[in-house]
């Protein structure tokens, strides 16, 4: 296919952020093949983006957009902003800055309201609170209700009213029908595209440089057993808690927590349980968590796909997931992996943590992720949303949008 200019819209871009990872190593793949791709961000926290991605067909520009005090109001009302603000920009002077810029396909992995290619990384928000609802939680409840939930819902429906988009890439066959169910989307328009893993920079050979010297520093053992637990309370992290705590004492077991949750609850929680509970944000390489980890414990209650465990599998680490997670779709239970029914219920949980205490079962289940994660690549990946792409540039309305430089 000819090369082709791709636009991405996204809140912010850090390779601490799961959804900024997608869009960095997709974009890579992009560039190799000869097309050109600009990143939009509201916020940029690449701080060696040149130097990291010289390739000039990679190109980092600034995106309009509204930030309020913590999370509140920032992503959807940004959401709205460039919206309001891509039309004008094409009447302002070049002096000022900006001009008119055409692209090909305009790929938006934030909440925006115009875009050829909504890349959904989350549940729809009806039906997020919904499976949350369902979910014990005690330690940090999730906000059901509240201004920002109610604006962001919105959001999403003049997302997907009819003109505002032209297709959408879910991660997960799960995701694609709630997808569709929700916003009456039919399932033609949507194309389901796992993510991949770059099995060279997710290494196993970089957690054995690593991992001595990274536990020295947080005051682990070689011989600790050490669960990894990454993202958002509502991940399932009181439930790691209340499951390890079932273990036995001599197990030498130690919970590594590491994401934007209050930590000072969950320590007194953990010590409440008898568990050992470590709280770091060792966000500069995400790498590094994974090096210090012997399994990746998270018993999620809902994920679209599940980046951080296709990540951890390629360092080798064995992991524990729920049916919830998208990437439990691709996995083989007992094999490389084990995939829980429930969320919330410790005593599976402490069974599937038990079990990889034994050191065989964990160093075989370790080596079946490893094995599987090299089969997902983000070539592959890339390869599938760029044939969407060349499709929706073949069809009978031009792809082309107007966004600031």
């Amino acid at each position: 296919m000819s090369g082709m200019s791709i636009a991405m819209f996204l809140e912010t871009l850090s390779v601490s952020n799961g959804v900024s990872r997608v869009a960095l190593a997709l974009s890579e793949q992009f560039v190799k093949r000869g097309h050109e791709v600009h990143l939009y961000s509201s916020v940029n926290r690449l701080r060696d983006g040149r130097a990291r991605y010289p390739d000039p067909r990679m190109n980092f520009h600034w995106l309009p957009s509204l930030r309020g005090s913590w999370r509140t109001w920032s992503l959807p009302l940004g959401a709205l902003l460039p919206a309001l603000l891509l039309p004008m920009v094409a009447r302002l002077p070049a002096k000022l800055g900006m001009q008119r810029r055409r692209h090909d396909v305009i790929v938006s992995h934030a909440l925006t309201l115009n875009q050829d290619v909504v890349q959904m990384h989350n549940d729809p928000q009806a039906l997020e609170e919904q499976k949350l609802s369902r979910v014990p939680f005690v330690v940090d409840p999730p906000r059901l209700s509240s201004p920002r939930r109610t604006l962001r819902t919105a959001v999403e429906r003049m997302r997907f009213a009819s003109g505002n988009y032209r297709s959408v890439v879910a991660h997960s066959r799960r995701s694609a029908l709630e997808i569709s169910s929700a916003f009456g989307i039919p399932e033609s328009r949507i194309d389901v595209i796992p993510h991949g893993v770059d099995s060279s920079y997710f290494c196993p050979s970089v957690a054995a440089g690593q991992r001595v010297g990274l536990r020295r520093q947080l005051g682990l053992g070689l011989e600790d057993v050490v669960y990894l637990y990454i993202g958002d309370s509502w991940k399932g992290l009181e439930f790691a808690i209340q499951g390890m705590s079932r273990l036995p004492a001599s197990a030498r077991a130690v919970l590594l927590a590491a994401g934007p949750f209050p930590r000072p609850p969950f320590v007194r929680f953990a010590r409440e349980h008898g568990v050992r509970f470590l709280c770091e944000n060792l966000w500069d390489d995400v790498r590094s968590l994974y090096s210090v980890a012997d399994v990746l414990l998270t018993p999620t209650p809902l994920d679209t796909f599940f980046l951080v465990g296709l990540e951890a599998m390629s360092m080798r680490l064995p992991v524990i997931t729920t049916q919830f997670a998208g990437l439990s779709e691709l996995l083989t239970q007992g094999e490389n992996a084990i995939i829980l029914e429930s969320a919330s219920d410790p005593a599976p949980i402490a069974e599937a943590c038990r079990r990889l205490l034994e050191p065989d079962v964990r160093l075989r289940m370790a080596d079946k992720a490893r094995q599987f994660a090299l089969t997902r690549t983000w070539e592959d990946s890339a390869l599938l949303h760029l044939r969407h792409y060349a499709a929706l540039r073949g069809g009978s309305r031009a792809a082309h949008g107007v966004v600031p430089t």
